[in-house]
């Protein structure tokens, strides 16, 4: 499998994006651990133009030159405010039309897909944004206990 950076992956799929299609990119780093796991996980992005963005949705952006892919977890007005599931303090702000797509399907390992807009995915977001006080002992478990290496 070829690795290509950031900066070059993101404009690529941004193009096809803004072409309308619908992009399948395999998820790197760890800042939305443990929702999706990289090297693991393929997020399948689709174009957000029209759609209305809420609290809980992934979402994929341009942030400092970066591709990125998080979660909108508070909206004010025209402003996103968006953080990894796997970040503990640190958030974007941006404006909801510099969301680039929404991540509409994650396809596990073994090829199982599973929709993030889900009564489930929501379940799941509502219980870790509950558990925001002891989030780090969870993550630093979860990394120990995986054996995966994650920085």
């Amino acid at each position: 499998m070829k690795h290509l950076p950031n900066h070059i992956l993101g404009r690529q799929a941004e193009e096809l994006i803004g072409e309308g299609q619908t992009v399948k990119m395999r998820f790197t780093g760890a800042s939305m651990l443990p929702y999706l796991r990289p090297g693991a996980d393929t997020v399948l992005l689709a174009p957000a133009g029209g759609r209305e963005l809420k609290a809980g949705m992934v979402v994929f952006f341009r942030y400092n030159d970066h591709y990125i892919v998080h979660r909108i977890v508070k909206r004010r007005g025209d402003e996103l405010y968006i953080q990894g599931d796997g970040n503990l303090t640190q958030y974007e702000k941006i404006a909801t039309d510099e969301v680039i797509a929404v991540v509409e399907g994650v396809i596990r390992p073994g090829g199982r897909e599973t929709s993030p807009l889900s009564a489930c995915a929501r379940a799941y977001w509502a219980a870790w944004l509950a558990l925001r006080p002891i989030r780090k002992y969870i993550l630093a478990v979860y990394r120990r206990t995986s054996g995966r290496k994650y920085r």
